[in-house]
């Protein structure tokens, strides 16, 4: 572990208010973290300038003290290991906290796909998630979830049957098992798989976490497939990520008129890839088992999306905005505002700004128009 140079990354982490994009920039410009807390740039004067103001050093070693006796390896942005499709997302993590066989594991498969859906899901859909999962993961595709209830557990036990060579990212720090009856599976994973997570050692599963967590499954995967989900649900936000991303999206069609199956459906009108076997997804991405390819994403990042455009239409919101969300719904009342720009002007991680724009999108309160542009809806 390079201490002197993750301790530069963590660091960032901590500080609030910088624009993901010119802090990308701004670590290339400088060839690496370190220099932002120690030189400074003209062009880059506000990330200087909050980097060296830094001081809670102490936080840092804590991180980096429990990483080594907890055997988990952070990766950052810059290293070899970290995954190259994640790189293309909007908002790519700084800093992986990872656990189990990280070396070269995100890049040795054919692909690898997210099968994701509700934690409630219907004993048919659990059945489904779990067989086809196993039987992508025999032709050698890694299948990538979030450990949660329901669909996503049936996805990892079914990788587990097979090879075990899942992937598990975690809404919550990497050394918390959540939900707890998941233990074994999160042990088997540790062990045979890799475990991710972005969240600091000790951060519980709140409910932020979890859409913050969606786009790192989606953005890890080349294809997304949604087994069963209700309209509004966590898997058609990381189906919304995975279209902006140009990632293939993929449905297993369900019952008409079920609450649990309203979000997937609506997937496959709106043109998502039908999926009823492992043979279906391998043939949608066009992979051959046995031949490593170079997966191409199918539309460009930050293409307005119909399954967005339609979730937007008449919906209104029937629950309380919590104060992250009445502040950036006050910032956008001047109008249309780039991402970088809602989360300088609102002081808050990058993180909670697009959870909150993510959550506000589903509500039909605000809308995306391409180049992670905002506006709150008349």
């Amino acid at each position: 572990m390079d201490r002197d140079k993750l301790k530069y990354y963590l660091a960032l982490y901590r500080i609030r208010g910088l624009s993901p994009e010119r802090l990308r920039e701004a670590i290339r410009a400088a060839k690496g973290a370190r220099s932002l807390f120690t030189e400074s740039s003209a062009d880059y004067k506000d990330i200087y300038a909050k980097a060296r103001s830094f001081s809670d050093w102490s936080w840092v070693d804590r991180e980096l003290d429990r990483a080594e006796e907890d055997g988990v390896e952070l990766v950052t942005i810059e290293d070899a290991a970290y995954p190259s499709s994640l790189r293309e997302i909007f908002t790519p993590p700084l800093v992986l906290y990872t656990k189990g066989a990280t070396k070269d594991f995100f890049s040795k498969a054919l692909a690898h796909v997210a099968i994701i859906g509700t934690r409630k899901a219907t004993p048919f859909a659990l059945a489904m998630a779990e067989n086809i999962a196993e039987d992508l993961t025999r032709a050698g595709v890694v299948v990538v979830s979030g450990l949660a209830r329901g669909c996503d557990s049936a996805a990892h036990r079914g990788a587990l049957k097979a090879t075990g060579e899942t992937i598990a990212v975690l809404g919550c720090g990497i050394d918390i098992i959540y939900p707890k009856e998941n233990k074994d599976i999160y042990r088997d994973i540790a062990d045979r798989g890799v475990l991710v997570s972005e969240f600091p050692f000790g951060t519980p599963p709140m409910a932020q976490n979890f859409p913050i967590r969606n786009r790192i499954v989606s953005g890890l995967s080349s294809g997304v497939l949604v087994i069963e989900a209700p309209f509004k649900s966590g898997a058609m936000m990381t189906a919304r990520m995975a279209l902006d991303g140009g990632r293939e999206v993929m449905a297993m069609p369900g019952q008409p008129g079920a609450k649990t199956t309203g979000g997937s459906n609506s997937l496959l009108k709106d043109g998502a890839t039908l999926i009823e076997s492992a043979d279906d997804v391998l043939e949608a991405l066009s992979v051959t088992p046995g031949v490593n390819i170079e997966l191409p994403f199918t539309t460009p990042v930050g293409a307005p999306s119909a399954n967005r455009r339609k979730a937007s239409r008449g919906v209104s919101v029937q629950r309380s905005l919590d104060d992250e969300e009445k502040k950036i719904l006050d910032i956008l009342d001047a109008g249309p505002l780039h991402i970088d720009n809602i989360t300088q002007e609102a002081g808050m991680t990058v993180s909670t700004v697009l959870t909150s724009l993510l959550t506000l999108e589903l509500d039909g309160v605000v809308e995306q128009l391409p180049g992670k542009v905002f506006f709150k809806r008349p």
